[in-house]
């Protein structure tokens, strides 16, 4: 599969994976690159999901997919997961909520268990290269998300929250993408009684994002 912009990337938060799989204990990644992968099995673009018997691979066990979010291949991902669903295996995705969307309606709320995410989640190593959003530089990018759950013969429902944590990456997106923050320093902006305090002025500069941290790259 080729895609020319970097809309794909967006690699899953470890808090959420972990979350979910302390229930499901996933036997198999449907969607990642060496760098990105959550199982020790998954499928690489060059192998392209699309083709690959997924139940085969992970042994009938449960299977995690976060597909890329292009839009025109993420749909073909839905519809592959709600197929290999039917052949009696559990799928679990992690998906954009983009529910005006036909693969939307016709299989996330038709056949799927959803699960809902208080507020964004911030995923890993989001940027474009091309299109309306051209220039936009990588890293973290929170996107309104849900997890759909694909079972056979099952009709679609809503499911209970996903619990973030408390403490932990959930709140420090920025460092957990390996992103520097900038931080207020004494003398650099801090207010103290009203006034701004005295001292040199500091400077901060983002580092770049290595390129482990860039996610999913589907080209």
């Amino acid at each position: 599969m080729a895609v020319d912009t970097y809309e794909d990337c967006f690699s899953t938060p470890q808090w959420l994976y972990d979350a979910l799989d302390r229930e499901f204990h996933f036997a198999l990644d449907a969607a990642a690159t060496p760098e990105s992968a959550k199982c020790a099995s998954y499928i690489t673009p060059e192998e392209d999901a699309l083709k690959v018997n997924w139940k085969k691979r992970s042994g009938g066990k449960p299977i995690f997919l976060n597909a890329p979010f292009h839009r025109d291949i993420l749909p073909e991902f839905v519809k592959k997961a709600y197929d290999e669903s039917q052949t009696g295996v559990v799928i679990v995705c992690v998906l954009p909520y983009y529910k005006s969307y036909a693969w939307y309606r016709n299989y996330v709320n038709e056949y799927a268990e959803v699960r809902q995410i208080q507020g964004p989640v911030v995923f890993n190593g989001f940027g474009v290269k091309a299109g309306k959003h051209a220039g936009n530089v990588r890293g973290p990018q929170s996107l309104d998300t849900v997890i759909a759950i694909f079972r056979a013969g099952q009709k679609g429902f809503s499911g209970p929250y996903v619990d973030r944590p408390k403490k932990g990456p959930a709140h420090q997106p920025a460092v957990e993408a390996g992103a520097a923050r900038a931080l207020p320093l004494p003398g650099n902006g801090e207010r103290k009684g009203g006034t701004r305090a005295s001292g040199p002025r500091a400077t901060t500069k983002p580092t770049e994002l290595p390129p482990a941290a860039y996610g999913k790259i589907y080209r």
